[in-house]
């Protein structure tokens, strides 16, 4: 290893503390389109793997590799991928998850087009829209937004109770250091989300979060964001030097599971479908800026027991869901790409996330759908070469 390799790192490390600082003394920079330095992989996802730190989705946005592209040149259409772990490509690094091997795919054809990874945590429909409604800034040729059942839960996310499961906190934690932008959204009373974000509307009345007001930062969110980027530089240089093996997660293997308990759990969470409708703002949001929009059903893993798709979901939940968003996506006139039946239980790691195999085969399957859309918006959006 180069002797000066560490060196650099801690002047990285302190550049980023440096950055940070003057950016809550100099509101006027807030103001401006300010990329930070990544929290891991490059950027190229909202979060780091295995588990996200940082939850305040205005520094998710500005350290993502679509915010250092935005100003560029715009040589390739900008594919924006949305949805939860499974889209993500947990419990993987980036460069096994679907959007990455959407973008080899495309350099082997020679397309000019690049997928971006804008999933992000649990399950939440008003989660994923506000997503979209944020990462706009940055200018996307082609929305792509990826389902599966945890994304139309009932419910809001805007109270901590410590009996919760921890996925559902960190979901509050992320939506309440974000509140400002949820009421925004509410403000333009988006088609589709309006019962939800009543909600959110009454939850977080007063919350105020701006980023052009430093003084009102989420500063539990600035300092994560400021340990983990100084400690994956720093865990870069172990790696390097051999005092660290490669971080990475991997599922314990499927157990046997209760339907019983599943079968209540779906009770609890899943009612009407519609009551929270993505495919309505989306549909909205194509007709006001012209942005195609395409909807994927993601695989989820078949492991049936008794009336129980797989141990997060019942037969029933699952059938419901996917006759519901093909009947909405026929209404609205969104494309839908169904992949529920592609992938095999080996291609999963769980019922929910699959592993390498299965996303290559995912991100095949949806590239041959996905190619036409992307040659007509490049003759769109993108000048001749």
């Amino acid at each position: 290893m180069p002797p000066g390799r560490a060196s650099a790192s801690w002047v990285q490390a302190w550049t980023t503390l440096a950055a940070v600082g003057l950016l809550m003394a100099l509101p006027q920079w807030a103001r401006a389109e300010t990329c930070l330095p990544s929290l891991a992989e490059e950027g190229r996802r909202l979060s780091e793997m295995p588990e996200p730190s940082t939850f305040w989705l205005e520094l998710l946005l500005r350290q993502h590799e679509a915010c250092r592209v935005a100003k560029g040149p715009h040589e390739d259409v900008r594919v924006f991928v949305y949805g939860s772990t499974p889209v993500m490509g947990y419990p993987g690094p980036a460069a096994e998850s679907v959007t990455e091997q959407l973008n080899f795919f495309w350099r082997q054809q020679g397309l000019r087009a690049h997928a971006f990874n804008f999933a992000f945590g649990a399950g939440h429909a008003t989660k994923d829209m506000l997503i979209v409604r944020e990462s706009l800034r940055y200018r996307p040729d082609v929305i792509v937004y990826g389902m599966t059942p945890a994304d139309l839960t009932r419910g809001l996310a805007a109270r901590y109770r410590p009996s919760a499961p921890l996925p559902l906190l960190r979901l509050v934690r992320f939506m309440r250091s974000s509140a400002p932008s949820v009421l925004e959204l509410a403000a333009e009373n988006p088609a589709g989300l309006l019962r939800t974000l009543e909600g959110y509307e009454r939850e977080f009345a007063g919350l105020d979060r701006s980023w052009a007001r430093p003084w009102t930062w989420p500063m539990r969110e600035i300092v994560a964001y400021v340990y983990t980027v100084v400690a994956t530089r720093l865990r870069r240089v172990a790696e390097q030097l051999g005092l660290l093996d490669p971080a990475g997660l991997t599922l314990p293997e499927a157990s046997p599971y209760r339907c019983e308990a599943t079968r209540r759990q779906n009770l609890r969470d899943y009612g009407q479908w519609g009551a929270v409708d993505p495919l309505e703002y989306l549909a909205e949001l194509r007709a006001r800026m012209g942005i195609p929009i395409v909807l994927v059903v993601w695989p989820i893993s078949s492991e049936s027991s008794g009336d129980c798709f797989n141990r997060y979901y019942t037969a029933a939940t699952v059938q419901g869901f996917r006759t519901w968003t093909r009947a909405e996506a026929e209404r609205l006139g969104l494309p839908l790409v169904d992949l529920s039946y592609i992938l095999l239980v080996r291609d999963f790691l769980d019922g929910l996330h699959a592993n390498a195999r299965g996303n290559r085969k995912t991100a095949g399957a949806l590239s041959a759908q996905l190619v036409p859309v992307l040659r007509t918006r490049i003759a769109e959006v993108l000048p001749p070469h």
